[in-house]
């Protein structure tokens, strides 16, 4: 029985990998199918759920993604990604506190990240949090020196805070990083 199990499991996690990649090419309908699929043999496959979720809202339908990553959450409270996506998913239906909220939980799990600093900050800017927001931006520099969205973030909030000089110097680092980046 155990065999079985596990042999299932590979089963639905090549399904799932396969489903990704069109997902990832833009074959909405077939990732949609094989997600689907998934769910139809394991109603608790948190990552089809989580996968399910992001292209509900792609497609433009918010509460479906929000109810699809609930489910996620509830089934893997611990992995970073799902909280991530679940939060943008909330920025996204202007449920600002309630992005940091996850954007928080998944920087708990994962503290290095420097993509998950960067959107936090979105969120605590959009929050008007600017100090904090700030302080993500800091940390995302700190992990990935050469995160150039980052950088011009963090020298724009800089300007607008009249911290003229470190914005100058921020923001000539983001063009050294990313010269051809508009």
């Amino acid at each position: 029985n155990k065999v079985r199990m596990t042999d299932m499991t590979n089963d639905l996690d090549k399904i799932i990998a396969e489903a990704l990649a069109k997902h990832r090419a833009g074959d909405l309908a077939s990732a949609a199918a094989a997600y689907d699929a998934v769910l139809a043999q394991a109603p608790d496959h948190a990552e089809a759920l989580h996968l399910k979720g992001i292209l509900s809202g792609q497609e433009g339908r918010p509460e479906e993604a929000l109810g699809l990553l609930d489910r996620a959450v509830g089934l893997a409270p611990d992995d970073p990604r799902i909280l991530a996506n679940r939060a943008k998913q909330r920025l996204d239906q202007s449920d600002i506190a309630g992005a940091i909220h996850d954007y928080e939980a998944a920087l708990a799990l994962k503290p290095e990240d420097s993509d998950l600093h960067f959107n936090t900050a979105g969120a605590l800017a959009v929050a008007g949090k600017i100090e904090q927001a700030m302080g993500h931006l800091e940390a995302a520099i700190a992990f990935d020196p050469r995160h150039a969205r980052a950088l011009a973030n963090l020298g724009n909030m800089y300007r607008q805070s009249g911290r003229l000089p470190d914005s100058r110097d921020v923001l000539m680092r983001a063009v050294e990083v990313a010269p051809g980046d508009p």
